[in-house]
């Protein structure tokens, strides 16, 4: 699907990224195994897919994707997926249900974290152009892209009978208390990028897959979503 326009008809092919040799394990097949009672047919609103459930499943597994150079603060998987919650943060993603989510197993590779994949539903995709028009140029706190950031949810939760999901920046939060090292080397990572180098990206986008006001919402975002985060270095 277009990442911006909202548009249905455009789509993405990509190379797979699971070896000719292996097979993606989606987040609900583990939980599953680990949880009698886990409901794995059940896509979104989900509240058995905690991010305690998460970080136990991926506790012990060491093996990171395939042909990344990891850093020394990002020692598993659990850490690695700790990286993939900022980001769902920073770009606002809110599918990150538990098909979402996954390991690789394979004879060469071993079990390894699968790279992430799926961000479709982030920075605003499926607005109308009047609308973010809106969003943009209201006075009213209560329609401003800040507050719009603020609503995105996760599609992970606290606790088990939780009614509504955890936000895309607490979900990260929470998920980098268990590995506090992860989490302060993806911030700073975050830290390093400017706005201009968001901007870039978006420049070389053709206006047929972003309009100008995708692009300004979806910059907006980025920009709120990054400030955001970086409040949270002394506290991760």
């Amino acid at each position: 699907m277009s990442l911006l326009c909202g548009e249905i008809g455009r789509g993405v092919i990509s190379p797979s990224f699971v070896p000719n040799d292996g097979r993606l394990i989606h987040g609900n097949e583990l939980l599953a195994k680990i949880h009698a009672d886990y409901k794995e047919h059940l896509t979104y609103r989900s509240s058995q897919h905690t991010v305690s459930r998460v970080a136990a499943a991926l506790n012990n597994i060491k093996g990171l994707p395939i042909g990344w150079n990891a850093p020394a603060e990002v020692k598993d998987a659990l850490g690695g997926f700790v990286g993939y919650l900022m980001l769902d943060a920073l770009v606002s993603n809110q599918d990150r249900h538990h098909e979402n989510w996954g390991l690789i197993e394979s004879p060469k590779h071993g079990l390894r974290l699968a790279p992430t994949f799926d961000h479709a539903s982030s920075l605003g995709r499926n607005e109308r152009d009047n609308i973010r028009r809106e969003r943009l140029e209201s006075k009213d706190r209560g329609r401003g892209v800040e507050h719009y950031c603020g609503r995105a949810r996760s599609g992970l939760y606290k606790f088990l009978k939780d009614k509504k999901a955890l936000s895309t920046l607490v979900a990260f939060e929470e998920a980098a208390k268990k590995r506090p090292a992860a989490g302060q080397y993806w911030l700073i990572k975050l830290k390093s990028i400017r706005f201009y180098d968001f901007e870039r990206i978006f420049s070389e986008l053709p206006e047929e897959v972003a309009s100008p006001f995708a692009r300004r919402f979806a910059l907006k975002m980025l920009d709120v979503n990054q400030k955001r985060l970086l409040n949270l270095l002394e506290v991760v």
